[in-house]
């Protein structure tokens, strides 16, 4: 299996569509949106609790920040991985295999009793999740012609993925009657188990196979997934121990953008190459990365902005529900519109009316300080949950027409620009956002949990037990 060797003709071309029966089609369009929920709401529900699962599992709340790097980590570069495994062995059998290990995640996760099983439980739920949201991709597809998948299929299925995020907060209070991690993890295998029948009883149109997978490729998914990795942690944990409070923040921010570069070394002399660098290089590609981070820099002030903000003014997650229901209402109503108006040539006016949706939510939100309260952003909030559904959509609907336009083989490509930038742009923006408010409303600029640290190093007898006392013994 030499990686020298050039690529290999692409696979015949798919049968001709057969519209399905409209019943049919609902039911292929529900199983899209079940399986959506089901992974995405995986991520709400630990992103919800992250700050309560130390008592579940005996640990501080800077040890339970690893679970979201466990978690996030796998998602940002296994989509890569998973389009050629799905060529090799099959769509059908990529599904039923992709939820079958899903529902055994969620069995092993009721297990996970202290941060080590935790820690492993969530890795390997981050990568039967991204295996998931990729089924609900296929799942929305199916049942639209080739004219309508881009522009009906594709903003339906992203809009189902991305309520996860809100719907996890908004129905964390009512599933811990009794402050319990489990209920959620009952809820999570119930899911799994229901998208059973969905994958078996309504199969995927299978597609021809063919041996894409080469072993400079394993050598690539290693780098990527070290590198994705260390940036995910870097950018979680640094507004946890603090930018300059830890020395190993930068090392691993170095390390990962070295291995990064050693990336595209390696896919510059490929004959056959994973990615087309030159071309995700180019001046057109460089413009839509740079729009797509930004982008989703500024749409993570949803998802770490606003409830840091909360819970840092001491507000109990069952106050800050309305927010989420309405962003939640928000993010399907930006879908079911996109849906509606998408068209290649309205790309640019659907970003711009985005844009202009988010900078009316950032002015009714310019007042906030420490006499805000939830329901003070409900509006906002909305508007950019609603703005968001109509620019990733469309941005990924323009990207995957530029990708088919050059060739199928660019479609990797693209995949991977739009999946890491998505997925590192949501990380950077949320750290750079946790950053804003811990400077914003604690004293010094710093958490308190690095001002207690330092107050420790500073008075390593410690403080004087009395009331009043300020100095070291």
């Amino acid at each position: 299996m030499a990686d020298d060797t050039p690529q290999q003709p692409g696979p015949a071309a798919p049968a001709a569509f057969v519209p399905k029966p409209p019943y049919l089609a609902v039911a292929y369009m529900v199983a899209s949106a079940f399986i959506a929920l089901t992974q995405s709401l995986g991520q709400g529900f630990l992103q919800a609790n992250l700050t309560t699962l130390g008592g579940e599992f005996g640990a501080s709340q800077s040890e339970t920040a690893w679970l979201m790097v466990a978690f996030m980590s796998p998602r940002a570069w296994l989509p890569i991985m998973l389009i050629k495994i799905r060529t090799q062995f099959g769509l059908r059998r990529f599904a039923e295999v992709s939820t079958l290990i899903y529902v055994a995640v969620a069995v092993l996760n009721l297990f996970a009793t202290d941060m080590r099983s935790a820690l492993m439980a969530e890795t390997l739920s981050g990568i039967s999740a991204a295996s998931l949201s990729t089924l609900a991709f296929l799942y929305m597809l199916e049942p639209f012609p080739p004219e309508k998948k881009l522009t009906i299929g594709l903003p339906l299925a992203l809009t189902f993925i991305s309520l996860g995020a809100p719907l996890g907060k908004a129905l964390t209070p009512l599933i811990l009657t009794n402050a319990s991690w489990i209920n959620i993890l009952a809820l999570k295998l119930g899911m799994a188990l229901l998208c059973l029948p969905f994958v078996y009883l309504l199969p995927l149109a299978n597609t021809p196979k063919m041996k894409v997978i080469k072993t400079l490729d394993m050598v690539d998914f290693a780098l990527l997934a070290a590198a994705f990795g260390g940036l995910i942690a870097c950018f979680t944990t640094g507004p946890i121990y603090w930018w300059f409070e830890a020395p190993w923040l930068g090392q691993i921010l170095a390390g990962s953008i070295a291995l990064l570069a050693l990336v595209l070394v390696i896919e510059l002399h490929r004959k056959a190459p994973l990615l087309d660098v030159r071309w995700l290089l180019s001046p057109s590609m460089l413009h839509l990365t740079a729009v797509l981070v930004i982008f989703r820099i500024v749409l993570s002030e949803q998802t770490a902005g606003a409830p840091g903000l909360f819970r840092s003014l001491g507000f109990a997650p069952a106050q800050s529900t309305p927010v989420f229901w309405a962003i939640a209402f928000g993010t399907l109503a930006g879908g079911v519109v996109c849906a509606m108006i998408l068209r290649p040539q309205r790309v640019p006016y659907i970003h711009w009316g985005a844009l202009a949706l988010i900078a009316v939510a950032a002015a009714l939100d310019s007042h906030a300080n420490v006499t805000v309260a939830p329901r003070d952003m409900i509006i906002s909030q909305s508007l950019i949950g609603f703005a968001s559904s109509l620019f990733l959509a469309s941005a990924m609907a323009s990207g995957l027409l530029s990708a088919l336009m050059k060739g199928p083989q660019y479609l990797l490509s693209f995949i991977t620009i739009f999946l890491s930038s998505q997925i590192l742009g949501g990380t950077i923006g949320a750290g750079l956002f946790r950053t804003l408010v811990s400077v914003r409303v604690s004293p010094m600029g710093r958490p308190s949990a690095t001002i207690w640290r330092r107050a420790i190093r500073l008075c390593p007898n410690g403080l004087r037990k009395r009331p009043g006392a300020s100095r070291c013994r």
